[in-house]
């Protein structure tokens, strides 16, 4: 049995058919050598064989290839690709051809069903596949030159696509190209085609599936077709499949844009563009035309479209500039046409020439000139009526539309104005200023050749900073005696106007003022005219503005300022004046110059008498202005006031007050800065120029030192504790001080401690770098108190800096020791460890002439020395009845000390202890 296991609906080239083969043994005996042989043919089982591979897949019981027990099934895999002979025949066939041998090697065999009874053939029969023809075809055609402006005598091509669109091959193709008018039924007439080329390489004729023939078709254009307005292009293709089914197609312009998505024809349309073109030029002298000049002009008619026009006709129209009032038609002739042409006929690119005179009249000139028109007309074949008004042929005029022909005639209105000043007027304080008249005469002129009307005057004033302002005139008289308002050809015109100078006008620096005369013509131009100010001796002829020159300079001179700056002290509460007071600055800054001033900034410069910079606790702060103006600006004779702050502090005490300058700035309306440093306000330092504002501090110095002992009467060898004490009882700083504390010869150093500076037990000095106002520090210097020597310790203030000490008697201090001498310690530890190890007897070094001698018990000297100093380490010295160098026992002596100085000898026990 061979089934198909692929689906083999839609078959294509290229696709592959899978085939099951199913071999069964069903006999009684195992079968050997089992092979199959797969033959595929066409439909009819006979035409074009050829044989298939098979593959071995399996086999039910597990027997190998060419093996079949008894009910065993073998299975067979087959392949096969579809060709293109496949569809085209419709199909094809296959059988497999099974045999194999029985262990008595009678051989048996069988050929495939194709498993399927319902066909009716319950036989072996072959397995089939059956694939549909399916045979199309499509044309296309499409224009491939340019159909635009298409003219008599042009040649349209196109191209024609013939696709084999269904699954067969196509023979006897073939195409029938026909073309008509727009209609497509009138006039017809077949075009011939040349075979180009076929996409996949076949013969004219023959279309592979999915195969594109080319054609190309050529068409002359004729002028009936640009009459009929263009033309309309059909192909009809056909050819045969395989089983001779005949399939055809009408082609399409492949356009679906148009609405159109079926088979329409390829049109080309040619729209038939009739059209006409005038144009009026003058052709004599127009310049100063008179009364009486005639003017000639000539006119030509064009065919500027696609085809002949006749009744062709013009009409010439001549108005006024405005192309409406008055209008009269002229006569026109015609001269000839550039191609022969009878009057009213014109051929396509013909043009036709007219003659025009016109005589000019006065209205005319009174008018300014005239305009002219020609409206031209005709009619094309189709009666399709075209028409053109002429244009001047001149486009630099801007205008590239039909303009009329006009012709200006030049009135040349004209007219002059002059203004002077008259007279100043002065306020009464003998200066240039603010408050002061003046008065202008204006004449004004009409130097044109027509009488003006409507004259009026526009008297624009504007100071130097561009500030403007109309003033008023008034109406004097005229020289021909006209009315107001109207000027006669050479007639003068005289107007009068004044003006009080303002404050503005004198910061401006000065004023300047022109009128503007302006009239009208009897055809209504207007003329106007900006006054000169008279003067050609300043060097400008032309029309210059009337100017007056405000100096900047008054009763009080240039433009200046004046800058005060006061101080007010706010004392703390301590009544005193120093750390912790306010000063108070007031600044007032005076406008004592002629102008108005702007952008005003202050430079304030505080410092201390030494001039170290310092800096403004708040301000300066602008408060008012007297004249109210804002902050940055300040009229004449205006005071604008500041107020600055500043709490003193120490340093300011300590270098003796402070200073300060301001300096104000401020410009001119005419860009001039002015500068002024601030005075004190107070003339009776002598001092009547700007000086600083300065306080001075004159503020108490005092220092002070104290010295202290903790024991007055130390024992010798002991240690004591000096304490220096250093205050700042003034109010000022006292810097670089430098104390000197000298230990006297009782005294053995040991450390120091101090709660400011550094004291140096090389040179004995305490310094200290600045000692603040009621300050208080501390020098400790302890000491061992020696037996001998000088015990008044004294301190003294030896150097500083920062003022005159108020009381230098309180500058040095001493304090002084009494030791305890000759106190004898009667017990003592010759044991070698450095601690007690001899007999010490305090101040013994002050008794050089002393006598020591030592007794044991029984009476025995074992020691004596003249001049002791306290070295006897318990070592015997003196009788032999103990040896010498010898150690002494632990145990009491007896001591006798004679200090040789006429006082009785000091007797008393000791003790040894080791």
């Amino acid at each position: 049995i061979k089934t198909v296991t692929s689906d083999v609906s839609n078959l294509a080239v290229g696709d592959v058919v899978t085939y099951t083969v199913l071999v069964s043994n069903t006999g009684n005996v195992t079968l050997d050598n089992v092979s199959i042989v797969d033959t595929l043919t066409e439909l009819d089982g006979v035409t074009n064989p050829q044989t298939l591979a098979s593959i071995f897949d399996s086999s039910s019981m597990g027997s190998l290839e060419g093996i079949l027990q008894v009910g065993e099934v073998a299975t067979y895999t087959v392949s096969y690709t579809v060709t293109q002979s496949d569809i085209d025949n419709g199909g094809f066939a296959n059988s497999v051809f099974a045999s194999g041998d029985s262990p008595e090697d009678t051989k048996v065999n069988d050929t495939s069903d194709d498993n399927d009874d319902t066909d009716g053939n319950t036989e072996d029969d072959p397995t089939e596949i059956t694939i549909s023809e399916d045979p199309s075809i499509e044309v296309v055609k499409t224009v491939t030159s340019d159909v635009s402006n298409l003219a008599v005598g042009d040649v349209v091509t196109y191209t024609v696509l013939v696709s084999n669109t269904g699954n067969v091959t196509l023979d006897n193709v073939s195409i029938v190209d026909t073309l008509t008018e727009l209609d497509g039924t009138s006039n017809p007439q077949t075009l011939a085609s040349v075979f180009d080329s076929s996409s996949m390489g076949s013969l004219e004729g023959i279309l592979q599936v999915g195969e594109v023939a080319t054609y190309t078709v050529s068409y002359t254009v004729t002028q009936s077709d640009i009459d009929n307005g263009g033309f309309a292009n059909s192909v009809f293709a056909s050819g045969d499949s395989p089983e001779d089914t005949t399939v055809e197609d009408v082609s399409d312009d492949n356009d679906d844009v148009d609405g159109n998505t079926e088979d329409d024809p390829t049109e080309v349309a040619i729209s038939e563009d009739p059209s006409i073109e005038v144009v009026k030029t003058v052709t004599s002298d127009i310049s100063n035309l008179a009364v009486g000049d005639v003017v000639t002009y000539t006119v030509l008619v064009s065919n500027t479209g696609n085809v002949t026009l006749d009744n062709v006709s013009i009409v010439d129209t001549l108005t006024e500039l405005d192309g409406t009032s008055n209008p009269q038609t002229l006569a026109s002739v015609f001269d000839s046409a550039s191609m022969g042409s009878l009057e009213g006929i014109l051929q396509v690119g013909e043009v036709a020439t007219y003659t025009v005179s016109y005589t000019v009249t006065q209205s005319d000139i009174d008018n300014g000139g005239f305009a002219n028109s020609v409206f031209a007309s005709g009619d094309s074949p189709e009666n399709t009526t075209v028409e053109d008004v002429s244009d001047d042929n001149d486009d630099a005029d801007g205008n590239t539309e039909d303009d009329p022909t006009e012709i200006t005639i030049s009135e040349d209105p004209s007219i002059e104005a002059v203004k002077i000043v008259d007279e100043i007027i002065d306020n009464g304080d003998g200066i240039l200023g603010a408050g002061d008249e003046i008065i202008y005469n204006i004449s004004v002129t009409n130097t044109g050749n027509v009488t003006l009307s409507n004259v009026v005057l526009l008297d624009l004033f504007e100071d130097f900073n561009g500030n403007q302002s109309t003033l008023t005139t008034e109406f004097v008289d005229a020289s021909q005696s006209s009315v107001e308002g109207t000027l006669q050809v050479g007639e003068i015109a005289t107007y009068t106007v004044s003006y009080i100078l303002t404050q503005e006008d004198v910061d401006s620096g000065g004023i300047k003022n022109s009128i503007t005369a302006t009239g009208e013509s009897p055809n209504e131009t207007e003329v106007s005219d900006v006054s000169d100010d008279g003067d050609d001796a300043d060097g400008n002829t032309e029309d210059d503005e009337t100017e007056t020159v405000i100096p900047d300079s008054a009763t009080q001179g240039n433009p200046s300022l004046d800058v005060e700056k006061t101080a007010e002290i706010q004392d703390n509460g301590d009544g005193e004046l120093g750390v912790g007071d306010t000063i108070i600055y007031t600044i007032t800054i005076e406008n004592v110059g002629n102008v108005t001033l702007s952008n005003l900034e202050l430079e304030d410069i505080f410092q201390n008498i030494d001039n170290e910079l310092l800096t403004l606790t708040s301000g300066p702060s602008f408060t008012n202005a007297s004249l109210g103006s804002s902050e940055g600006t300040i009229q004449v004779n205006e005071i604008v006031t500041y107020e600055a702050t500043y709490v003193l502090t120490q340093e300011d005490v300590d270098v003796g007050g402070v200073k300060n300058i301001v300096i104000a700035t401020a410009d001119t309306p005419g860009g001039e800065e002015v500068s002024d440093i601030s005075d004190d306000g107070d003339d009776t330092d002598g001092n009547t120029l700007d000086d600083p504002t300065e306080l001075i501090i004159d503020a108490l110095f005092e220092i002070s030192i104290l010295k202290e002992v903790n024991e007055e009467t130390p024992v010798v060898e002991n240690n004591v504790i000096f304490t220096i004490t250093i205050m700042n009882e003034g109010d000022v700083t006292a810097n670089n001080i430098e104390v000197s504390e000298i230990l006297p010869s009782g005294y053995e150093f040991v450390n120091a401690e101090t709660t400011l500076g550094e004291y140096s037990e090389s040179s004995g000095v305490w310094t200290i770098e600045a000692l603040p106002v009621n300050a208080v520090e501390f020098l400790e210097i302890e000491v061992k108190v020696l037996g001998d020597g000088d015990y008044e310790n004294i301190a003294e203030i030896a150097s500083y800096e920062g003022g005159l000490d108020a009381n230098e008697n309180n500058n040095i201090a001493s304090a002084t020791t009494e030791p305890l001498c000759l106190t004898i310690y009667n017990e003592f530890s010759p044991n070698g460890d450095q601690v007690n190890d001899t007999f010490i007897i305090d101040c013994i070094e002050r008794y050089p002439n002393n006598r020591l001698e030592v007794y044991n018990r029984w009476g025995t000297k074992v020691y004596e020395k003249q001049g002791y100093l306290n070295e006897w380490d318990g070592t015997s010295k003196a009788d032999a009845t103990i040896k010498e160098d010898d150690g002494l026992p632990v145990g009491t002596y007896y001591y006798i000390l004679n200090l040789n100085d006429g006082t009785e000898p000091i007797k008393g026990w000791l003790y040894i202890n080791r």
